[in-house]
């Protein structure tokens, strides 16, 4: 098994590169882009080859390449996204305004802590195992899905067209539709069922946690995949109701 610090290490490399890229596409065209972070990329592993051997290189670059490709930089610029909620509004969607306040980003950040924590003090103190490597792949899903979340809270529109039927969830990392047709049943919860919609334990699961506050939670099961919204308590969700009497 590699090191365990040369795998966090190699995760934290990752992160940095794929953040470097996206940076970098601003000012640069995509080719040279991919060039220096290539170059910089093989540089580590080469690295990590002549200080671990090849056995142990080997998890370590699916590590690198797992935390480069999951690296939680948003799709679009603030300006792609407003084009995009102005493209809506001229076809005629209707926002919906979603509740948003901090205490639904801070019980996850509160789970995520406990998590980590427990994830620290096996890197630490535990045998170097495949539990490890569990961890550290946790760790990286864990991280991310936090990014993405914050990023969720503070960019995440909602948009009824009427003349598609159809919900349109707008962020920073994705456009994603909705067809009400494909909506098998709606129900209505007192608030997010926090635990189940925890990144760890949705990983797998066909969860889309849209929820931005601790209140009324709109349950959405669509084909293949529940979706959880948060609307504002003022917000009319009656044309839902409508299609599942």
């Amino acid at each position: 098994m590699p090191d365990v610090t040369i795998s966090i290490w190699t995760a934290a490399v990752g992160f940095f590169l794929g953040f470097l890229a996206y940076f970098f596409k601003k000012w640069c065209p995509s080719l040279y882009v991919h060039i220096l972070t290539a170059i910089l990329g093989i540089g580590w592993i080469v690295y990590v080859f002549l200080d671990q051997g090849f056995i142990k290189t080997v998890p370590i670059f699916f590590i690198f390449g797992f935390s480069f490709f999951s690296s939680p930089v948003p799709e679009r610029s603030k300006t792609q996204l407003k084009e995009i909620i102005d493209q809506l509004k001229e076809q005629g969607a209707r926002e919906i305004v979603l509740s948003k306040n901090k205490e639904r980003l801070l019980a996850d950040l509160l789970f995520s802590g406990f998590f980590i924590v427990i994830a620290v003090l096996y890197f630490l103190f535990g045998p170097n195992s495949a539990i490890t490597f569990i961890l550290l792949y946790s760790f990286i899903s864990l991280f991310v899905g936090l990014t993405k979340r914050v990023g969720l809270l503070r960019s995440l529109r909602l948009f009824y067209a009427e003349h598609e039927e159809a919900l349109y969830a707008v962020s920073l990392f994705e456009t994603k539709k909705y067809p009400l047709k494909e909506l098998s049943e709606v129900s209505v919860q007192t608030r997010p069922d926090v635990l189940q919609l925890f990144q760890l334990f949705s990983l797998f699961s066909p969860n889309i946690d849209y929820t931005t506050s601790m209140g009324k939670t709109w349950k959405l099961s669509f084909s293949g995949e529940k979706v959880y919204l948060t609307p504002d308590p003022l917000e009319s969700m009656d044309f839902l109701l409508n299609l599942n009497p």
